[in-house]
C-alpha cells in the first residue's frame, strides 16, 4: 500500500509511519489526499501547504512539503519564495500568487 508513495517520493514520512498503525484510517487518508491531487495542480498543492505550514510555524510540515516541492522539481528558490509571505512581491505567477493571498487572508 505504501510501497508506491515511497517509490515515488524516496522517503516514507512520519505520519505514515505512525498511521500504518491503524491500516483502514490510513486508506482513507490515502484516497482523500490522492482525490485532491488530482482536483489541483500540485504546484498550488504546495503553495497551500508551505504557505499555511510556515505562517503556523509548523516547521515539521514545512519540512515535509519542501522536500516534496523540491522532489516535484519547484526549486529551491520557489520554496523560499513561497515561504516568504509575500505574494505580492515574491517572484512567483499570478494564478501562485492569488493562491497564497487567499490562503493567508482565510
Amino acid at each position: 500500500m505504501l510501497r508506491p508513495r515511497v517509490e515515488r517520493l524516496g522517503y516514507l514520512g512520519e505520519f505514515f509511519r505512525c498511521a500504518a498503525h491503524q491500516p483502514a484510517a490510513l486508506i482513507s487518508f490515502m484516497a482523500f489526499t490522492d482525490d485532491l491531487k488530482q482536483a489541483l495542480p500540485d504546484r498550488i498543492t504546495e503553495i497551500v501547504a508551505l504557505t499555511v505550514s510556515t505562517e503556523l510555524g509548523n516547521a515539521y510540515e514545512r519540512y515535509q512539503h519542501e522536500r516534496l516541492s523540491l522532489k516535484l522539481g519547484f526549486g529551491e528558490p520557489w520554496v523560499r519564495a513561497v515561504e516568504t509571505l509575500h505574494p505580492d512581491s515574491a517572484p512567483i505567477d499570478d494564478a501562485e500568487r492569488r493562491v497564497q493571498s487567499l490562503t493567508l487572508a482565510v
